[in-house]
């Protein structure tokens, strides 16, 4: 498999990487490998169901863009929201609140380790 990737990709830089977002079921102690590993052995024979396929550059599930060139292999724009001059911008709330000046407190003495000290 990984060889007719790397052929593909030779060919045209520009194509997608693609992957299965799947679902395997497997027992407790499988669960606890891979949640410990970050990976499992599944068996021969397996039927793996196959919940998504997207591309593991671009983001972009198979169906929307399998006829087009990979967008991350041009630039990663599609990922941050586009062109930031033409993007909306953020919106800047009124302040809820009023700030109300009071004087520094004293560090120094045994007045400025605590508020009942000095009474």
């Amino acid at each position: 498999m990984e060889e007719r990737i790397k052929a593909e990709h030779e060919k045209d830089p520009n194509t997608h990487t693609w992957e299965v977002q799947a679902s395997v079921p497997v027992d407790t102690k499988t669960a606890r490998r891979a949640e410990l590993r970050g990976s499992f052995r599944a068996e021969g024979g397996m039927v793996v169901k196959s919940l998504e396929v997207i591309c593991s550059s671009c983001r972009r599930p198979f169906d929307m863009v399998a006829d087009e060139k990979c967008s991350a292999t041009i630039d990663n724009t599609h990922l941050i929201g586009g062109d930031s001059g033409v993007r909306a911008k953020r919106i800047v709330h009124a302040p809820v609140g009023k700030v109300i000046q009071q004087p520094l407190p004293s560090r120094r003495g045994l007045s400025g380790y605590s508020p009942q000290a000095g009474r």
